[in-house]
Order: structure tokens, then sequence, then C-alpha cells
């Protein structure tokens, strides 16, 4: 909820509701300031945008919300329909490889997602938090012995009972 008349921006984010039905809206717009609003994926909502008064930016987001809009017309570029996550019931908000959300964002200068994967500059972003970047190579923990895999962000259940005796790379 912005309600202050400051400048706020709201960019390469993922609000999803999981609580079931929803009578809340995911962004509401009630300033005398300015908002900026991109990248960012709303689902599970009654309504993505809610726009009472102020100023308001909005484009390259994807909304899948009982209604999208309320008091403001689509942004440049948004997208309306599934996300797609990998797993939305067990909170993994990364994308399928099919997802509308893929190469749909504008390119904002931000460099990584929120698991420190890559956002390759001057090409299609993808909208929210989570790029679509390849999985990054898997990283040994030298001192616990752990292998994780940083690309998602999970550690694996597998762990070493000495460390091996070549690592290439």
């Amino acid at each position: 909820q912005f309600t202050r008349s400051t400048v706020h921006t709201v960019r390469d984010l993922t609000i999803v509701n999981l609580d079931g039905p929803a009578s809340t809206s995911a962004l509401y717009v009630n300033s005398t300031g300015t908002v900026t609003i991109q990248n960012t994926i709303t689902d599970g909502f009654r309504t993505g945008v809610l726009f009472s008064t102020g100023t308001l930016h909005h484009d390259h987001n994807l909304h899948n919300d009982t209604t999208a809009y309320s008091g403001v017309s689509p942004g440049a570029n948004d997208v309306i329909g599934a996300p797609l996550f990998t797993d939305r019931a067990n909170a993994d908000f990364t994308l399928q490889a099919t997802s509308p959300a893929i190469g749909a964002g504008a390119d904002l200068g931000v460099p990584i997602d929120y698991l420190h994967r890559a956002r390759p500059a001057g090409l299609p972003q993808d909208i929210g938090a989570f790029a679509s970047a390849p999985p990054s190579a898997l990283i040994l923990d030298r001192v616990t012995g752990a292998l994780a895999a940083w690309s998602t962000g999970r550690p694996l259940a597998s762990a070493f009972t000495q460390a091996p005796a070549d690592l290439p790379g």
C-alpha cells in the first residue's frame, strides 16, 4: 500500500497470495506522490493494481488476479495470465520454461535476481523476482563438504565424508 507523498519504485518482484481466495489487492496506490511498478508479478489477489490517487507509472508486469486493474488501464507491455511458477504450492516461484513472464520484461539495469543469478544486460528481461537463467555450477563448500546448488538457493541432500581428490574448474 502506497499512501505517502514520496516516490516509490517497485520492480523485479513476485507478489503471491498463498492464503486462498483473496479479498485484497496486491498493490494499492493512494498517494500524492509517484509510484512506478515494473517487471513485477502479482498472483492470487482480488486485484493486481488498485489505483485511487497519485501518479502511477507501470509497465512490463504480469498479473494473474481476479481483476488485473482497478482505477487504471493496463500498463504498456503488461501480460495477463498465469505466470507458470515451478511449484507454487510449495512456494517455488521460479519460472517454468514456458512462462509468459520469460523475456517479457524491460531491461532496468538490475544485474542479478533474488537468487543471485545473472540477468543478462541488453536482452529482454524476465518479469518477476527470479530470472530464468540457466543453472549455475554446483559449488563444493570446502569447510563442510556439502554440495550446494546455488542456482536454486537450496542445499542438496548430499555431503562428502572426505573432499574429492580432484575438482575440475
